[in-house]
């Protein structure tokens, strides 16, 4: 159904119209009918306004108050058959120190800022998106997170979302170095979308082709492929070393979306638990080249919600 977000499975019923030319169809969340008969308010996940022509949707994961008695509702017109699942963003690379973990607390920030409900599940023993998150001031925009590396089992990544909060729109996924075989394919499967960062050295350039390879040959791949994306990290593109990188990534059969130089306004930051979105003074440059990968992770939840 176009303008219903991918996972909602709704029934719409009749539905008694406000005015003339508005109708509303509330979907209850997985609310029962006596609940909801019995009450005066009741929380809703999705609102569709209809007015004449016109279909506008509330962000799926806002939680919107309707009163019954403003609605006149007998009984509530769609009702949700299936959970939706929140977007889940995996930025990976067996390689360390290229860059991973600045590049989901960024993620992260920006969704936050934008309103989206975001959470952080850190899958990285260094835990550093964690100490990112405990530095961040409480009067920012929130970001849930999730140590999972202190909790990992097998299959553990099929298990992180049952613990974020049930609003939860934007999942950001960090990783560990060294990521690979079954868990590199299980972290695939968790997620809808990847961004691979590649920081220009020779040794970074050679673990980049050997994690891709392992990206496009694992099993979770293989049998649901998902829109995956190079980026160009910590980069002096007046160098001969980034001109090789260049090269690199521009032979790849996947997109090479922007690259990001290296500055010390991330470390800065980062020392305070924020995000290029957060702050109120932004440097034009860095904001510029985060533009592509931000319009291209865009594109591609905007592409899944309307399949």
């Amino acid at each position: 159904m176009k303008g219903v977000p991918s996972g909602f499975f709704i029934n719409i019923g009749p539905a008694k119209a406000i005015t003339n030319s508005t109708i509303i169809i509330n979907i209850g969340r997985f609310i029962p009918d006596s609940f909801i008969k019995h009450s005066n308010t009741a929380y809703y996940s999705l609102c569709l306004v209809i007015n004449k022509t016109q279909v506008f949707t509330r962000s799926i994961m806002d939680e919107v108050i309707v009163s019954q008695q403003e609605t006149k509702f007998d009984q509530p017109t769609a009702r949700i058959i299936s959970h939706i699942q929140p977007i889940r963003v995996l930025v990976a690379n067996a390689k360390g120190g290229c860059g991973k973990t600045t590049m989901v607390t960024n993620l992260a920030s920006y969704f936050a800022t934008q309103g989206e409900p975001t959470a952080i599940v850190d899958y990285d023993p260094q835990g550093s998106s964690m100490d990112w998150l405990t530095a961040r001031d409480p009067t920012r925009a929130k970001i849930h997170g999730i140590a999972a590396f202190k909790h990992q089992t097998p299959h553990s990544t099929r298990s992180y979302s049952l613990r974020v909060p049930p609003s939860t729109s934007r999942i950001v996924l960090d990783t560990p170095a060294g990521l690979s075989g079954h868990s590199l394919s299980d972290m695939i499967q968790a997620s809808d979308f990847i961004v691979i960062p590649v920081i220009p050295s020779a040794i970074d350039i050679r673990a980049a082709t050997r994690f891709i390879r392992d990206v496009l040959l694992s099993r979770a791949y293989q049998s649901n492929a998902k829109a995956i994306a190079v980026v160009a990290n910590r980069v002096k593109k007046n160098t001969l070393i980034y001109q090789k990188l260049e090269r690199f990534l521009n032979s790849l059969n996947i997109p090479f979306i922007t690259s990001l130089r290296d500055t010390q306004h991330y470390v800065r930051a980062s020392e305070e638990g924020l995000g290029l979105s957060d702050l109120p003074r932004r440097n034009d440059k860095d904001i510029l080249e985060w533009q592509p990968m931000l319009q291209w992770i865009e594109d591609q939840i905007h592409s899944k919600q309307m399949k």
